[in-house]
């Protein structure tokens, strides 16, 4: 692709030069210009300064994306006799480079408002939301994706079936003198589906080098997408993490035969980088994604959209929802009459982003209560009563013997019977307190135990004198990429001239973790100046709510 290229400032690469003429066909459109105006993450309570987009992130994956594709590119070409590769296998690599920078600046092109927060309103809001995606994506590339899904044995992320969406409706031009196979694996690159036996009728080596090509964007472990934010996450936010030496890493990544099959590997000289980068990501995860604070920031923001959500299903109803493929494009989507059905004001909501979220939460009085009220004021906001994983099973392990293995039973329970009403009553704000304790009391028999939570959190208020006024909200527990199954499989590659088909080995990394799973919760309280709780009765707390379960479930 010809074309003088652009260059973009960035502030962790230095400058990205964007191939041709993509910045015009892709890049300066208003569908990627939307990126600008949908945050990265969720950090910024505890980071002010994690304030990047979507856009900086997408440039970004295109930048390291062209590292890697050139550097695997040129190795295939460099050792196509010494594994015996075919030179149709090498051109095609060679002739698909765009295909795969344009999938990797386009990965996130379909991403919702806040991002990951708002994308779970696509399946949930959007009527057989798969089987739009897999029908039209099929039509595109003459394909069954419904099958792919099922041979991948998931479906892939609603933002990333999104993505492939908007970039095959919208960006026509460039798309239309692409042949159906193409877009195909344009498609499962941004979805992470590799092809199997029962869905590639090309030549095995090439099939298998395909599989190589999605790894780089979309893997189960290390990929362009991964890396990028893991580097900018905590380069943006000022969190001090290890450093990446991420040239090393993609310089060092190759396309070999292992056995009887071809895979991608890592020189040698990667492994230590390879360790970095999974510690880095475990450190994102655990310190600053399950972070209290980030996480209540999350559960106020997943309740204010559904506020305008719901707002919206009222008066366009479910053939106009507003998340939805319109919106996210210059098109738009027709919401009305807004005030009465007699009414001739509409909304043609179009380039759905972060501020118009934002704007009709301040603005729609039918939106504003207690808890979209605490999202703009933090004066408002609830704490933590315990601070972190940690700190939670601390306080586990000091209650009473063979009750800390049942108290995230009781939790569960009561999240489950909560949100059952809280789902029934049609967005009652999710707050444990005398509002919602009239609504409990009202229920049968099986809202026994739930009925007793809340008289015994009532109680806990009194004496500790706060308001009884919580928010129950689980999290899921840290667990290490070190003990992911992936991690078993990463292929090293050790050149040996000897014994060139049989250099592929196991990484050898020095860390690990045991593979567990684990729950825990956060209850959040108003804390009143200078009044702390006391850990002691925290724990009584604790050992109260398993008395009266057990008491509860003991047979009659």
């Amino acid at each position: 692709m010809g074309g003088k290229t652009k260059i973009f400032k960035d502030p962790v690469y230095g400058y990205i030069s964007i191939k041709g003429t993509f910045t015009t066909t892709f890049i300066d459109t208003p569908c990627f210009q939307r990126l600008r105006h949908i945050m990265q993450t969720s950090y910024s309570p505890v980071y002010a300064s994690s304030l990047h987009n979507r856009f900086s992130h997408s440039l970004g994956v295109y930048h390291l994306g062209e590292i890697v594709y050139k550097q695997i590119e040129s190795f295939l070409y460099n050792n196509q006799d010494r594994f015996k590769f075919n030179a149709e296998s090498i051109q095609w690599v060679k002739n698909h480079e765009d295909i795969f920078l344009v999938a990797c600046l386009l990965h996130d092109v379909g991403h919702s408002p806040f991002s990951h927060t708002g994308e779970v309103f696509y399946e949930m809001y959007i009527n057989n939301f798969y089987d739009i995606v897999y029908d039209t994506i099929s039509t595109h590339g003459n394909c069954n994706f419904q099958e792919i899904a099922e041979n991948h044995g998931t479906n892939a992320n609603p933002h990333e079936c999104m993505s492939v969406l908007i970039a095959l409706k919208i960006f026509t031009d460039y798309f239309e003198g692409i042949a159906p196979e193409d877009k195909e694996f344009f498609s499962r690159c941004i979805l992470g589906y590799k092809y199997t036996n029962k869905d590639a009728e090309v030549e095995m080596e090439l099939t298998q080098i395909k599989n190589c090509l999605i790894e780089l964007l979309n893997s189960n472990l290390i990929d362009v997408d991964k890396l990028d934010y893991i580097i900018r996450d905590a380069f943006m936010s000022g969190y001090q993490n290890v450093s990446i030496d991420y040239y090393r890493l993609l310089g060092g990544m190759v396309i070999v035969p292992d056995q009887d099959e071809i895979v991608l590997a890592y020189h040698k000289s990667a492994q230590s980088v390879i360790e970095n980068v999974i510690y880095a990501h475990d450190c994102e995860r655990k310190w600053i994604q399950n972070h209290p604070v980030i996480l209540y920031e999350s559960f106020l923001l997943d309740y204010c959209i559904k506020k305008v959500n719901e707002y919206f299903e009222q008066k366009g109803g479910n053939t106009h929802p507003l998340f939805s493929i319109g919106s996210l494009t210059t098109e738009g989507n027709i919401i009305g009459p807004l005030f009465s059905s007699e009414s001739t004001d509409i909304l043609n909501i179009n380039l759905l982003s972060d501020i118009d979220i934002l704007f009709f939460i301040k603005n729609m009085a039918s939106c504003q209560d207690s808890l979209t009220e605490e999202y703009f004021n933090r004066n408002l906001r609830r704490h933590p009563l315990w601070k972190s994983e940690g700190e939670y099973k601390f306080l586990l392990e000091n209650m009473k013997p063979k009750s800390k293995d049942k108290i995230n039973k009781v939790f569960t329970k009561i999240d489950q019977l909560f949100a059952q009403i809280t789902e029934k009553e049609k967005l009652v704000p999710p707050v444990i307190n005398d509002k919602s304790f009239e609504l409990i009391k009202k229920r049968g028999i099986e809202f026994a135990f739930c009925k007793a939570f809340f008289e015994i959190l009532k109680n806990f208020s009194e004496d500790q004198h706060i308001d009884f006024d919580f928010v129950l909200i689980p999290a899921i527990g840290f667990q290490s990429n070190f003990s992911k199954i992936e991690i078993e499989n990463i292929k090293v590659w050790y050149p040996y001239d000897e014994k060139p088909t049989e250099t592929v080995g196991k990484a050898d990394l020095s860390l690990f973790a045991e593979r567990k799973e684990n729950r825990y919760f956060y209850l959040y309280f108003m804390r009143k100046e200078d009044r702390k709780i006391e850990i002691a009765k925290i724990i009584q707390l604790f050992n109260d709510l398993i008395e009266k379960y057990i008491e509860l479930n003991r047979p009659k």
